[in-house]
């Protein structure tokens, strides 16, 4: 066997075991996620180990993204703000047909997420959480993966897990058909992920925009176990 032929087989088995780790973590935190009764915390530890331990020991050398540069970051500011304010006037639209309640009711029942530790998790999700997600999904998952699978297959398949992933975490917040919408929005999501990092060749866009995401969504969270008085919500 030649030593090409060797260094071949080798990169395919490692290109293999990176694309199972990826699908198996995904896989296995969704199972986690829709049949464990585990509160907020253990749930978080457990995807700590799988979206980012696990990827860091299989690649721990080659995970170094580029920098970037002030007028980047300050594009990705920007947009991230637009998106906190968009998500918040979507919001107030739509609150008609979304129950803040049954939302806080299954983050009691299913993570024991109530008034006393919301703001706590609130930080822990919008800035940990949402790195460790653009990290695994769009970094391991379509940075790493796009080199074997090129870009329109890994696009696709990074997003679409990155929807799946999310369907056991939002199942009981509103009615079947917003939830589902919810899912669809989530895979374009992942996709516009994809595309807004693409030219930097890094995570920071992504990450800014779903940081701040995340904290729109956090902020209707304080709303809505009346940490914060929104006048513009109910």
């Amino acid at each position: 066997m030649s030593f090409f032929t060797k260094t071949f087989q080798s990169q395919s088995l490692k290109n293999g075991l990176m694309l199972g780790i990826f699908i198996f973590a995904c896989l296995c935190f969704f199972l986690i996620e829709s049949t464990l009764t585990i509160n907020y915390w253990q749930k978080s530890f457990i995807k700590i180990a799988l979206f980012a331990m696990l990827p860091m020991i299989i690649q721990y050398k080659q995970f170094q993204f580029p920098t970037t540069d002030y007028k980047t970051l300050v594009k990705s500011l920007s947009l991230g703000l637009f998106v906190y304010v968009v998500i918040l006037g979507g919001f107030v639209i739509v609150q008609t047909i979304v129950s803040l309640e049954m939302i806080r009711d299954s983050l009691l029942n299913q993570v024991n997420v109530n008034r006393e530790n919301f703001i706590f998790v609130a930080l822990y999700i919008s800035f940990i959480n949402s790195w460790i997600e653009e990290f695994f999904f769009r970094g391991f998952g379509y940075f790493k993966m796009k080199l074997f699978l090129g870009k329109n297959l890994s696009m696709i398949l990074s997003s679409l897990l990155f929807a799946i992933y999310h369907i056991s975490i939002v199942k009981d917040w509103a009615h079947p058909l917003i939830v589902t919408l919810s899912i669809l929005g989530l895979f374009f999501i992942g996709i516009f992920f994809i595309l807004l990092n693409e030219r930097n060749q890094n995570i920071l866009s992504s990450w800014m925009v779903h940081m701040f995401a995340n904290l729109a969504i956090n902020t209707i969270g304080l709303h809505m176990f009346g940490i914060i008085q929104l006048p513009f919500l109910r």
